[in-house]
């Protein structure tokens, strides 16, 4: 069985569907309601603030805490962060400083489900050894609301740029145990991970994805079609 879902602005009206992800903006977190309704909601953590600065977690964590203070307020399913932590470290102090924030985050929205997504670049590879690691932590610090999200052609960029680097090129976000992974990276070694949101812009690609069960049909700003899956996920 198919379901699907859409994608929308905070000030469209929510359409009927079965699942529906709201873009927010950080301009109008101040006094916004949203009309009641049946449908299953996922809130978007803003991608800029009211400045226009892009979202860094490094920065602050207001963003995802404000995410999820409305996300309470509308009795909504859970919130999507980005894999975003942009400063000057190695990649190691950057995940345990990453983590450290997402158990505050985790804790304030125990009762959501937090998707964290790869971005396809720099601490946003997240490859599926930085996923499984995520989930190692997750499970010792026994927040399970943490989750991994999908963007199939965020990961499909991040094996490319792990190619480059292991042919002797410089690429940013790429760390050397990460050189260590012995053959060509795919999506699948994403896949075989599981992941409960799956997104691709890409219809062709569900049916390389079997019995994949989409819940979520969005339209980005090119009116090309997108479409988001969930569990459960088998790719033999």
């Amino acid at each position: 069985m198919i379901k699907y879902g859409v994608s929308v602005r905070l000030e469209e009206e929510i359409p009927e569907a079965e699942v529906v992800e709201i873009e927010l903006d950080e301009r109008i977190y101040e006094g916004v309601s949203i009309p009641e309704t049946e449908t299953e909601v996922v809130l978007a953590v803003p991608k800029y603030d009211a400045k226009g600065r892009p979202f860094n977690l490094a920065v602050s964590c207001d963003p995802v805490l404000r995410t999820v203070e409305l996300a309470h307020k509308i009795r909504a399913k859970g919130i999507l962060m980005p894999r975003v932590y942009e400063k000057p470290a190695d990649k190691r102090t950057l995940e345990s400083e990453f983590h450290e924030k997402l158990i505050k985050i985790a804790r304030e929205g125990e009762d959501l489900s937090i998707y964290v997504m790869n971005t396809g670049k720099n601490f946003g590879h997240f490859f599926p050894w930085d996923v499984k690691w995520f989930y190692i932590y997750r499970n010792k610090m026994g927040f399970h609301n943490l989750e991994f999200a999908l963007v199939v052609e965020n990961a499909e960029r991040s094996a490319k740029e792990l190619q480059r680097a292991k042919y002797g090129e410089r690429v940013e976000g790429i760390h050397r145990d990460d050189l260590i992974f012995p053959f060509p990276l795919s999506l699948y070694d994403w896949l075989e991970l599981d992941p409960p949101y799956i997104r691709t812009a890409d219809v062709g690609k569900i049916n390389g994805i079997k019995d994949a069960v989409v819940i979520k049909k969005c339209a980005d700003r090119d009116s090309n079609p997108g479409y988001w899956l969930g569990r459960p996920v088998s790719y033999r």
